[in-house]
């Protein structure tokens, strides 16, 4: 985790960066632990709130869009991503949707993962959260 271990063959700093700001939108799955890491810094925006950390030498920083129910529809910031060559940075986002109580806990229960490359978006990522186990 965290950069530690190879993802899809590599590890490095902007694989370390690429989970941070990934692990920070997927907080949108367990809110609680916002409550726990002390280390996390949470500023309202317009349109909902921004979560940012530093941690490892890295500075990551994800907002969040709520919608008028006040829940997460979307997290979005920039994420590096693998090339064959080397890695680039984008706009990237999570779209939620579907929210419902899993594990006792209102959660989005759909979301699909974006890339806004060049070339245009690359819709990578869609899961169906079912459960969450405590």
């Amino acid at each position: 985790m965290w950069g530690v271990f190879p993802l899809g063959g590599s590890s490095g700093m902007k694989v370390f960066q690429m989970q941070l700001v990934r692990h920070l939108a997927e907080l949108a799955w367990a809110p609680q632990l916002v409550l726990l890491s002390p280390d996390l810094v949470i500023d309202d925006t317009e349109n909902g709130f921004k979560i940012s950390v530093q941690l490892g030498g890295q500075n990551a920083t994800i907002n969040f869009v709520l919608n008028e129910n006040h829940e997460i529809i979307k997290a979005f910031g920039k994420r590096y991503y693998e090339t064959p060559e080397d890695f680039n940075i984008a706009a990237w986002h999570y779209i939620f949707s579907d929210h419902s109580v899993l594990g006792g806990v209102y959660v989005p229960t759909r979301a699909i993962g974006v890339y806004e490359k060049p070339e245009g978006e690359w819709k990578y990522w869609s899961n169906k959260l079912i459960s969450i186990e405590q």
